[in-house]
């Protein structure tokens, strides 16, 4: 055979074959720097930084797309790239999305949550989503940037928030154990996903429930349901319920630490009882302390007596614990039998063991050796089989906890990193705690437009305000005074509180009565009011205070006429008109932003009444006056169109409102030099007929192609109505008063402060 020359050949070797094209594909270098060519060069002005790390953050932060370039610079093909630290765990890829959507949140009015819900949002109720379509199709959800960023939410959360987080891994993996996985899409998933996107879930969970990891879970889960199940059988058997146990160990830890607290008291210096004792008291149980003693007693003369006695002690007190087990052996022995995976067989036998030394059980129990307690060293051994004891029951009373443990453990364990298929899930089905966050501030802001808007309670203002003047002609003091003209004028205070709204109305009025040959009485009212009303929403855990007001004036006119019908019974009837121009500064606010709005809005108002009053004599210059009347409004809120941060367009709406009031009063005349005067006190009960559960407004964003309703107020005006009044009417006409009133029901106090004051002739 031929020989060849080896270093001949290998001298023919060259070092490499690899072109330039070995080590990179710059065809596909070319492609990716041509598709990031802007995003590169913007990275590049970080070359010659003195401080790139601060300068790399405000690149970030005011270009977030060039965080694309990270992933290829790092020669990584997947954007999912994870980072563990002791504190976290990051995922470069979710940090990119959230940079990237704020940014075009401030730009476009979109945002992360956007990106995930679509048209609506699946965790809002339907009136929610309404406000909710009708800010995004306006294109105003760039307005509430601060509050759809999750960038600038908490990075610590209170218990609630925590609750809540593990009620959502609770459910997710109950439905990944019991549901279908359509099941799971349908009934968790917090998002409105695409097809695409439930899709990739669908596929997500298939991958996690085929994987050996998840089996095994469940397979783990099967085994320790049924050794639960066994042990809710024992504890229902009788025969365990007859057992001693829990006495037994109470007995067992109560005497031991006794003794042992002898043992301690015999060196009051733990290092001298340790030198003594040969043992590290920080390692040693009182069982061991205990033995300790009892195999030392002829070891320590001067410790004789009193090793002795702790010695004699331990025999009596295990005695009586002797005679407690040896009534629980025969059941222990039969729930042997029937639960042969329970800790009875070892349990058992260690009681055996302890019953060993009495010589009616060396008897008995011919297979134990035997014992003599009076030997130090059996007496040693009789404390270890009471250790033994007493730890073996302890796993029995508290296997089921153990059992429970171990399958929380289990189910915990889906959390650990290598199911990157579970956290995907959840991360594509669930907000993370910022995003529920941003969700919670979010309803905060759209119930402040739909269910505590201060719109709802303008018609009701407009309304209170006529209301004031429909008492009047009631009031008007006739026993004072004979002549046929009155004129009068008065002044109104009347202030108003409810839980979350309260505010002043003052009224102006004047008044002018003739009385006709007939003896009915016609009458004439010019009137004006000036409101100012606000919000006194408190801060609390689920609301932020607001400070929103109502400010307006009204005008108003009205006639009403008063007929005599029989003996002291009138009939009093009227009508009146009222325009009301108000003012409304509306406030938004929640954690993060605060958002004004302002809008002018006019009302018109037509009122009508009719009642009878009578008065019945008591005495001379005493009587009782009886009143009852029924009385209806209407008020007509005009259209509202705002402007502000968030502004409004609300339709006109149109309120009727029907009142009845009835009640009695008693009436004193006292007579002066030259004057009269007259006190009175009455009460009366108010109620609203019909027109107070509002219907709800019909409202949008304004450039909004959808609308929301803004709910009406719902406040019933069902009340009691106290009432005091003093008139003084002199000789050459003059006449003047005061006049205070209260109304009060469960939801709103009314107080109302008048003087008056006027000329008859």
């Amino acid at each position: 055979m031929e020989k060849r020359n080896f270093e001949e050949w290998l001298k023919t070797f060259t070092d490499s074959v690899a072109t330039w094209g070995y080590y990179t594909d710059f065809e596909k270098v070319y492609k990716h720097v041509n598709e990031l060519k802007i995003e590169l060069n913007i990275l590049n002005s970080l070359i010659g930084s003195n401080n790139i790390e601060q300068d790399f953050r405000n690149i970030v932060s005011k270009y977030p797309e060039t965080l694309k370039c990270i992933p290829i610079l790092l020669a990584k093909r997947e954007s999912e790239i994870l980072i563990r630290t002791p504190e976290k765990e990051y995922n470069f890829n979710n940090y990119l999305i959230t940079l990237i959507n704020n940014k075009k949140l401030s730009k476009n009015g979109t945002s992360l949550l956007e990106l995930k819900t679509r048209e609506e949002l699946r965790r809002l109720n339907s009136d929610e989503n309404a406000v909710y379509r009708s800010i995004r199709n306006a294109n105003k959800l760039g307005v509430l940037a601060p509050t759809l960023t999750s960038s600038n939410k908490r990075t610590t959360f209170n218990t609630v928030d925590d609750e809540k987080e593990v009620k959502k891994k609770r459910d997710l993996l109950v439905y990944l154990k019991t549901k279908s996985d359509e099941d799971l899409i349908n009934d968790l998933s917090q998002f409105n996903l695409s097809e695409t996107e439930k899709k990739d879930a669908l596929e997500l969970i298939r991958n996690l429930k085929e994987s050996q990891d998840f089996k095994s879970i469940i397979s783990k889960e099967k085994e320790l349901n049924s050794k639960l199940d066994e042990v809710n059988k024992l504890e229902r058997d009788s025969d365990y319920q007859k057992l001693n146990f829990k006495n037994v160990m109470s007995k067992i830890e109560s005497d031991f630490d006794v003794l042992s607290n002898k043992v301690y008291s015999l060196y009051p210096d733990e290092k001298e009882l340790e030198k003594q004792f040969e043992t590290d008291l920080k390692r040693e149980d009182s069982y061991t302390l205990v033995r300790r003693a009892i195999l030392l007693e002829d070891k320590i003369p001067g410790l004789k007596n009193e090793l002795t006695a702790i010695k004699n002690e331990l025999k009596a007190k295990l005695s009586d614990t002797r005679e407690l087990l040896r009534k629980d052996l025969a059941t222990v022995k039969e729930l042997k039998a029937k639960y042969p995976n329970s800790k009875f067989g070892e349990i058992e036998q260690t009681i055996e063991t302890i019953l060993s030394g009495d010589n009616l059980e060396r008897i008995v129990l011919s297979s134990s050796a035997s014992r003599d307690y009076n030997r130090n060293i059996d007496l040693a051994e009789l404390v270890s089989d009471f250790k033994k004891l007493s730890s073996l029951i302890t796993l029995q009373l508290e296997e089921k906890e153990n059992i429970v443990k171990a399958l929380e453990e289990n189910d915990a364990s889906i959390e650990q990193p290598r199911y990157m298929d579970y956290h995907r899930l959840k991360a594509k089905i669930f907000y993370t705690m910022r995003e529920e966050e941003v969700l919670t501030e979010l309803k905060n802001m759209l119930n402040q437009l739909s269910d505590r808007n201060i719109y709802s309670k303008l018609n009701k203002i407009s309304k209170n305000e006529i209301s004031t003047y429909t008492n009047i002609p009631f009031e008007v003091p006739h026993a004072l005074t004979d002549k046929k003209h009155i004129a009068r004028g008065g002044f109104i205070s009347n202030r108003t509180v409810q839980d979350n709204f309260k505010g002043n109305i003052y009224t102006a009025y004047g008044l002018y009565e003739k009385t006709a040959e007939s003896g009915t009485k016609y009458g004439f009212m010019i009137g004006g009011a000036n409101t100012k009303h606000n919000e006194v929403y408190q801060r609390s855990l689920t609301t932020v205070a607001t400070e929103s007001d109502i400010k307006g004036v009204s005008a108003y006119v009205g006639g009403y006429f008063n007929k005599p019908i029989v003996n002291n019974l009138n009939w009093i009837t009227g009508v009146s008109a009222q325009y009301g121009t108000y003012k409304v500064r509306r406030e938004m606010r929640n954690n993060y932003q605060d958002l004004h709005s302002e809008g002018k809005v006019n009302t018109n108002a037509l009122n009508t009444y009719s009642g009878l009053i009578m008065n019945y004599p008591i005495q001379e210059d005493v009587f009782i006056q009886l009143k009852a009347l029924l009385a209806y409004t209407m008020v007509k809120q005009s259209k509202v169109n705002e402007s502000g941060d968030l502004p409004l367009d609300i339709k006109a709406k149109t309120y009727h409102y029907v009142d009845g009031e009835a009640g009695i009063s008693f009436n004193k005349i006292f007579y002066g030099d030259n004057l009269r005067s007259s006190i009175s006190a009455g009460a009366y009960g108010i109620t609203g007929l019909a027109g107070y559960k509002n219907g709800d407004m019909d409202a949008k964003i304004d450039g909004s192609t959808s609308s929301f309703g803004i709910k009406g107020d719902r406040i019933k005006k069902d009340a009691v109505k106290i009432n005091l009044d003093y008139n003084v009417q002199t000789d050459i006409g003059y006449n003047y008063g005061l006049e205070g009133t209260y109304i009060s029901n469960s939801k709103e106090n009314n107080v109302k402060i008048g003087i008056k004051a006027g000329y008859t002739f």
